[in-house]
């Protein structure tokens, strides 16, 4: 029986590519992140990128605190400034506070439909024990979220893989990649993994004639093909606002070579 599509799935147009939203800091991880917001988002879009100075954590500095800030905020304030010159954004916005938070609430201000995050040298568990930011966003953001690692930026993604199952949230996925494969000129590969949950049976449709069937389990599946491709897309499988992304997902996006899109409905269309 094929799964009903959500009607705030359904709409005709994605809008993940509308309006993202970019953390830049000193790392090269940020960097990457930025180039590939900028090759994703829509002529029409908005890329907006987010200086934040930590200077709580400055304050551990003593005596010498004050003049700690300043030398973090002036560094964070120049790293913003160079990207800008960079990737030329709709827009920057400078601000202070805890990285993760400021992003987070950047996010649900703006109505961002993608945040962009650089992963840093680290695993899932890592991620999780140490709350990264990376982590934080992937689990709290109330938007898409791509995972960035190096690969592409400057140019564009040449091959975009998708993972699809017959849920309506894969076929939001789909549909992302599909747009994206599009504009781009990218080439799509639509991955059914048969070695996890059992699929839905309309993903077998005429639609997916040409699929890849892999008898792993998704995200080993997705995971080995990333070794080939730019771009994985998966589907974010909890409602709007759920904090989790599952344990698959989160597989997929800590194993995974390449960079990886996590596709969820925007606040707008929830």
């Amino acid at each position: 029986m094929s799964t009903p599509l959500d009607p705030a799935l359904s709409a005709e147009r994605v809008d993940v590519f509308d309006r993202i939203l970019v953390e830049v800091d000193e790392t090269p991880e940020s960097l990457v992140a930025a180039a590939q917001a900028k090759c994703l988002v829509v002529p029409e879009g908005e890329l907006e990128l987010l200086g934040v100075v930590e200077r709580a954590s400055a304050a551990q500095a003593g005596l010498s605190a004050v003049l700690a800030a300043d030398a973090a905020e002036a560094r964070a304030a120049a790293t913003l400034e160079h990207a800008k010159s960079l990737l030329e954004p709709t827009s920057t916005r400078f601000v202070s506070g805890r990285a993760r938070n400021a992003l987070l609430a950047e996010a649900a201000a703006v109505q961002a439909t993608l945040v962009a995050v650089g992963l840093h040298a680290h695993g899932r568990r890592t991620a999780r024990l140490f709350g990264t930011l990376d982590a934080a966003v992937v689990r709290e953001a109330p938007c898409s979220v791509l995972v960035s690692r190096p690969g592409w930026g400057v140019t564009k993604p040449k091959v975009i893989v998708v993972g699809v199952d017959g849920s309506a949230e894969s076929r939001l996925a789909k549909r992302a990649a599909e747009a994206l494969a599009e504009r781009l000129g990218a080439e799509l590969r639509v991955v059914i993994a048969l070695g996890g949950k059992p699929v839905d049976e309309s993903v077998f449709g005429p639609e997916n004639a040409e699929s890849l069937i892999d008898p792993r389990d998704p995200p080993a599946a997705l995971a080995a093909d990333a070794s080939e491709c730019d771009l994985v897309v998966i589907g974010h499988r909890g409602a709007h606002g759920a904090p989790k992304l599952g344990r698959a997902g989160e597989r997929v996006v800590y194993s995974a070579r390449s960079s990886v899109l996590v596709v969820r409905p925007s606040a707008q269309q929830a």
